[in-house]
């Protein structure tokens, strides 16, 4: 059953606005009064709320895989958005509208966790120590998660702690950019703090315990700390299990949390849609679709091609029309190249083992994997595994190092070096908020 079905509780309670409104850093939706959390139901459903803006469009909604997509080498802009457009040739305007609304959703996300974190262990309301843990440590994970994206493809942007009103916005409060160090800080005590405190035995459709495990790993290997990964990744190394048949990873009507590989995935119904199928499939929109260097990249004999259909379609999507699909945040393959990686910096021979698990439920057939071959099988591996999946494309050749070779490799693509693949600090924010300017811009831009 769905996290927003079987929790049964109204968003009317918290008065959160539709995910298309304009929010900037901080939202300029009203704060529904300062006692909106008082007791264990109220901070209940201002969980409901934090997971109903992680559903926008530029959070888990559909733009982060198809902006970061196009911004590598993954997708190609088959429709007529000119906003995509110029992500598909690396040379995003400051005004890009949707560029503008991936920052803008994340921010409105952070805002709705920091209500959470601000307000859950407050002695007035009498919320347990347990209760504290439960609903403050998920805040936490998707604080971490919501600051990570935003660092990877801004770098350094506004720390934003406080669950502002429209009345003490970013207009009255300015905020500067904090450097991606500081960012990076804020992230990793989030996501240690929830490792932490999280129990275990959260359902697939909560940031729980294992998922917050994989991306506090994740951001140690951004750090190039892989000891300290592999002791973080090892308590899920196991606890999940590969489907058997990739395709069946996407079932129609799109209920993914029954899978034996889900992790922690993002609930989409008819009610609350994402636009993945939409603007993939040509029923929907057909806004975009794999690129000549994804479809290339398949070997012989792999079976996830079929994913992309006759019509050039990435068909990881079924329902065009109501948005139905669940998207997945992690699945158990990630962690196999997650361990396959780890172990094969340290040329630990089981890392071959490890990623041919991946190799095999694909039909293809074993690779010896080692600290001389791991960049390039790695980003091999994870490119045709999680196509169309989300922002893994672009996150793994950026952190691995090799995403000026594959973005300047690009056709028809503005390649500036200075530029650091990063996207450009939106227009709107540099008007509004009076501590940071055009001198704060990234470079190239």
């Amino acid at each position: 059953m769905k996290i927003l079905k079987y929790l049964m509780i109204s968003l009317a309670v918290i008065s959160y606005g539709c995910a298309d409104d304009f929010v900037d850093t901080t939202p300029t939706l009203e704060l529904p009064g300062e006692t909106a959390i008082t007791d264990v139901t109220s901070a209940e459903s201002a969980l409901v709320g934090m997971y109903s803006a992680m559903q926008f469009i530029g959070n888990f909604g559909g733009e982060d895989v198809f902006l970061s997509g196009l911004y590598a080498d993954e997708l190609s802009h088959t429709g007529s958005f000119p906003s995509y457009a110029e992500m598909g040739a690396n040379d995003p305007t400051l005004n890009n509208v949707d560029v503008t609304g991936y920052w803008n959703d994340h921010y409105a996300a952070i805002y709705r966790a920091n209500f959470i974190i601000n307000a859950i262990d407050n002695p007035d309301y009498g919320i347990t120590q347990d209760a504290q843990n439960r609903i403050g440590g998920q805040a936490r994970a998707a604080r971490a998660i919501l600051y990570y994206k935003l660092a990877k493809v801004f770098g350094g942007v506004p720390i934003i702690l406080d669950a502002f009103t429209s009345s003490t916005d970013i207009d009255t409060n300015p905020t500067p950019r904090s450097s991606v160090d500081a960012v990076y800080d804020l992230i990793y005590s989030d996501i240690s703090t929830a490792v932490n405190i999280l129990p275990e035995g959260l359902g697939l459709y909560f940031f729980n315990k294992d998922a917050a495990r994989v991306l506090k790993a994740k951001i140690e290997m951004e750090f190039g700390d892989y000891t300290t990964a592999e002791a973080t990744l090892a308590p899920v190394i196991g606890a999940y299990s590969l489907e058997s048949n990739y395709a069946s990873l996407f079932p129609s009507g799109g209920l993914v949390a029954s899978s034996s590989e889900t992790i922690f995935s993002i609930d989409f119904n008819e009610t609350d849609g994402s636009n993945h199928a939409f603007f993939f499939l040509d029923a929907g929109r057909g806004e975009v679709g794999p690129s000549a260097e994804l479809s290339a990249a398949f070997e012989a004999g792999d079976v996830r091609v079929s994913l992309i259909n006759q019509d050039n379609d990435i068909a990881k999507y079924t329902d065009a029309g109501a948005g139905n699909d669940d998207v997945y945040v992690f699945r158990y393959a990630d962690v196999l190249l997650m361990q396959a990686e780890l172990l094969a910096r340290r040329d630990d021979p089981s890392a071959s083992d490890f990623i041919n698990m991946v190799r095999t439920r694909a039909g293809l057939g074993d690779v010896v994997l080692n600290s001389s071959n791991v960049v390039e099988l790695i980003a091999q591996e994870r490119f045709v595994e999680f196509f169309g999946e989300g922002q893994d494309r672009l996150f793994t050749i950026t952190r691995l190092g090799i995403a000026d070779d594959v973005i300047s490799n690009k056709a028809n693509n503005v390649f500036i070096a200075e530029r650091n693949n990063l996207w450009p600090i939106p227009q709107q924010e540099i008007e509004r908020n009076s501590e940071i300017g055009t001198e704060d811009q990234n470079p190239g831009y």
